[in-house]
């Protein structure tokens, strides 16, 4: 049985800047950042669309918050904060 309700597509879409997943304009405007910082934007911009789209063609592989988990492990970066830290813990028992 159909009840006539459509459903939202889109939904789970991660968030866009101008067509562009939002991680993979990060990494262009990172690029191109360093660019211009070292007087070479136009250099920077030139590398910053093969290192956008590498980085669109890995997250592809390996899942939509693979850059999320690489800041986990590497910057030690952690937007969850569930869990207390370990020294707040307390033990019954």
């Amino acid at each position: 049985m159909t009840s006539g309700t459509k459903a939202i597509y889109g939904l789970d879409e991660p968030p866009r800047f101008l067509l562009v997943p939002f991680d993979v304009f990060l990494v262009f405007v990172t690029v191109l950042f360093v660019g211009a910082l070292l007087g070479r934007a136009g250099i920077g911009c030139a590398l910053g669309v093969p290192a956008g789209w590498a980085w669109h063609r890995i997250s592809a592989r390996r899942g939509r918050h693979f850059g999320l988990a690489l800041s986990y492990w590497y910057l030690g970066f952690s937007p969850v904060k569930r869990t207390p830290a370990s020294f707040k813990r307390r033990f019954i028992g």
